[in-house]
């Protein structure tokens, strides 16, 4: 018998089961290297680095969440990804920062107001009112508006219609008539 293997015979050899230790040689599949990062590319890192989940990113650049998963272990992306988790992160810090500090200014400037019997008989009752509004609408219990929609149906190209129709059959011709001369 020939010792020839045939080609069905090396496709029912590589179907048979590997064990551990071949498993555990044979090398991770990598993704292909990013070759040029996108516009799309910033806007995924940007989002990312902003805390924006990798699945809530999937379903808001309509990616499939496994490329995301392959960018994130993309050396390129990464990189571009630490440098937006960097920059991003300390200007809106800086900002939110800044911004909560001048809150807290404002907050104890009209505390003090509120403490000083002199400052406060100065304040009109509509500045008190403002600074109610404003802190009871930062604190979630504000003014709440609500606005109805409501639709008439008048048939009003029928009824336009017919008050045409009896304007020209109301009409009378005024129109002086010409005498005749015979």
């Amino acid at each position: 018998m020939d010792d020839t293997l045939l080609p069905i015979d090396l496709v029912i050899a590589a179907a048979e089961p590997a064990t551990r230790q071949e498993v555990d040689a044979a090398p991770a599949p990598q993704a292909k290297p990013l070759k040029r990062i996108s516009e799309r590319h910033h806007a995924l890192a940007r989002a990312l680095a902003n805390g924006m989940r990798p699945v809530e990113c999937a379903a808001t650049f309509n990616l499939n969440p496994g490329t995301i998963s392959a960018l994130q272990a993309d050396p390129a992306f990464t990189e571009l990804l630490n440098f937006y988790r960097t920059s991003e992160t300390q200007i809106l810090r800086t900002t939110q920062e800044r911004m909560a500090e001048a809150a807290n200014e404002a907050i104890e400037v009209v505390n003090e107001i509120l403490d000083d019997p002199e400052k406060r008989a100065k304040m009109s009752v509509g500045q008190a009112l403002e600074i109610v509004k404003t802190f009871a609408d930062r604190s979630g219990n504000g003014p709440q508006s609500t606005s109805v929609q409501v639709n008439i149906h008048a048939n009003l190209a029928e009824r336009l219609k017919a008050a045409r129709e009896r304007a020209a059959a109301a009409m009378i011709d005024i129109t002086p008539q010409a005498e005749d001369a015979a």
